[in-house]
């Protein structure tokens, strides 16, 4: 095989691996997660809660201070230099606390022991940016009441550096969700194994933060395909450059062929616009009702990012807002309101991949789209209405 051969059958290969390991998941129904489910994904005030749960000896998953004491044990293996610290605190009766108040702020997690002598702050951050001076305020605070019997721990999701302003002259150790905290609930899994209750809401939490961590993990990935472009370097320069040219033919053969066909067959008009303006903001494509009036999808974003749609109405100078079940944001432009696509709403290259691979999926979703549509309008008499005037 030549080398375009080669980089092709190398990147179907690992696409195959992964669809069938995502399949197997599905299947297995590791899909389903209740954190997710209940929008558990950047809050860190709900993440510090969790995790306070779990550290808290007195917590209602009734293990006692087995899983303080195992937090202790990874604290150990990565802090190595100020392993003693964490080997010396006493984790029996220790007090976990969220949002403990300061005079100057609010400390996310403060682990507490039992005589008061000696304290574990966690300062989370997951996506938010710290605050000026903040780990200088909690620092300043903590020597006054523990002296240095306690030590700050900055946990972030890959173990990054705090801003400089924030930790400005303070002693800190980094520990992440990637390493402390995933290794961490691994080790209480297996603590709970003969514990159903508690063994899957920790399996959970654990592929919960996992895919938080996804575009890390995605990354890694991403690595592994570079390197297969480097060992074939000119094989991957010609597929680059028909990158364009593949995403016409993907949208022309299994988008917007089959939707002009869908058009006619319902006496309506299929109009494209996509690449009037090189995936500029404002176009579209749309499906003409009558002169004026026509079911719109456009795209908000640059690079085809942000799809919504909605009913144009240009027949009347002043139309009013008229809200269609389902839609929302009603304006002089969407008098009947407008929707977000909830599938495929970004056409990455990615997103063009699985919607040629899916059967006519995302074909059937935009058609119902449109169907349904046309249904409330002939519902809410607008159709009509329009027509008599």
């Amino acid at each position: 095989m030549n080398g375009l051969q080669v980089l092709i059958h190398q990147a179907k290969l690992a696409s195959l691996e992964q669809a069938h390991k995502r399949q197997v998941a599905h299947e297995r129904g590791e899909d389903f997660n209740i954190f997710p489910v209940c929008k558990v994904d950047h809050y860190e005030t709900i993440h510090s809660a969790i995790l306070a749960e779990y550290l808290n000896p007195c917590g209602s998953h009734g293990q006692g201070d087995s899983f303080l004491r195992l937090f202790l044990r990874q604290l150990v293996k990565e802090v190595a230099s100020d392993a003693e610290f964490y080997e010396r605190f006493d984790p029996r009766n220790a007090r976990v606390r969220t949002e403990y108040s300061i005079s100057n702020g609010r400390m996310d997690i403060l682990i507490q022991s039992e005589d008061a002598h000696h304290a574990i702050i966690i300062e989370n951050k997951i996506f938010a940016p710290d605050r000026d001076t903040q780990l200088s305020r909690y620092a300043t605070y903590a020597k006054k009441a523990w002296r240095n019997s306690y030590r700050l721990l900055y946990l972030t999701l890959l173990g990054d550096e705090p801003n400089p302003n924030s930790a400005k002259g303070v002693s800190y150790q980094k520990v992440s969700y990637n390493s402390t905290i995933l290794s961490w609930i691994q080790d209480c899994i297996q603590h709970a194994k003969d514990k159903p209750f508690i063994y899957y809401t920790l399996l959970q939490y654990k592929n919960h933060l996992k895919h938080l961590l996804a575009p890390t993990m995605l990354h890694e990935k991403n690595n592994e395909v570079l390197e297969m472009m480097l060992e074939n370097p000119l094989a991957a320069a010609e597929i680059i450059s028909l990158a364009s040219s593949w995403e016409e033919i993907v949208l022309k053969n299994v988008l917007f062929d089959p939707l002009e066909s869908f058009a006619k067959d319902h006496n309506m008009t299929f109009v494209n616009e996509l690449y009037s303006d090189k995936k500029g903001t404002g176009e579209g494509f749309g499906f003409v009702i009558e002169d004026g009036l026509t079911i719109s999808f456009r795209t908000e974003q640059y690079g085809w990012r942000k799809w919504y749609y909605g009913v144009l109405d240009d027949r009347l100078e002043k139309p009013e807002t008229h809200l269609l079940p389902g839609l929302t944001g009603g304006n002089s432009t969407w008098p009947y309101g407008w929707q977000y696509l909830d599938k495929h709403s970004n056409w990455t290259p990615k997103d063009l991949a699985e919607i040629a691979t899916d059967k006519g999926d995302y074909l059937k979703y935009l058609k119902n789209i449109i169907l349904q549509l046309v249904r409330e309008m002939e519902d809410d008499h607008v159709i009509k209405a329009l027509f008599n005037q």
